[in-house]
């Protein structure tokens, strides 16, 4: 394999929504796998957010290849909150044929080392606890994110980060002054 990881380019956009397209299947089945079941509606939220996002974020999407092929994808966003700027992992995603091979670890590593050059807080990825990549983001030492922090408290559904300043959250409740229902999710 020659791999390789370089920024999303409109000439990308159907091997990408093929790969999202794929991975937005088993997440539907991840969304099924969890009581109550979210995936009623699930793939049709989702897609609309991912056009949506590649028509008006095309610079938070990168791609890994294989010579030529698109092999899979990463969607980072930057937002802020009251613990400072952010990175959160929007998607990442890898064709089934690639899959088991690496990629996902090449893509979350590439995460991190965009975060860290942009000089965030803290790195957010998120999943149904019923994904398997869960596991993989756990290894990668990525922890619960703080219960009091979360918007999002559905069981179902896992939040980890990883902190890239010690006491960060010991900071963020001297720091921003939001109201807990402005946290992230």
């Amino acid at each position: 394999m020659n791999l390789k990881i370089g920024r999303y380019h409109p000439g990308d956009k159907k091997a990408v929504l093929e790969i999202l397209r794929l991975g937005l299947q088993d997440q539907e089945r991840y969304a099924g796998g969890v009581v109550p079941p979210e995936n009623a509606g699930f793939f049709e939220r989702e897609w609309a957010e991912y056009e949506e996002g590649l028509a008006q974020e095309p610079k938070n999407w990168w791609v890994i290849r294989d010579g030529a092929r698109v092999a899979g994808i990463l969607w980072m966003r930057y937002p802020m909150d009251r613990l400072g700027p952010y990175a959160t992992v929007r998607e990442i995603a890898v064709h089934p044929e690639y899959r088991n091979k690496g990629l996902g670890t090449r893509l979350l590593n590439y995460a991190e080392k965009l975060s860290r050059s942009a000089n965030v807080v803290m790195l957010l990825i998120s999943g149904f606890v019923t994904n398997p990549a869960i596991r993989l983001y756990r290894r990668f030492g990525f922890q619960d994110f703080p219960e009091r922090y979360k918007e999002n408290k559905n069981p179902s559904y896992a939040v980890l980060w990883k902190p890239f300043r010690e006491n960060l959250m010991e900071e963020g409740d001297e720091r921003h002054e939001l109201p807990e229902n402005q946290l992230m999710e």
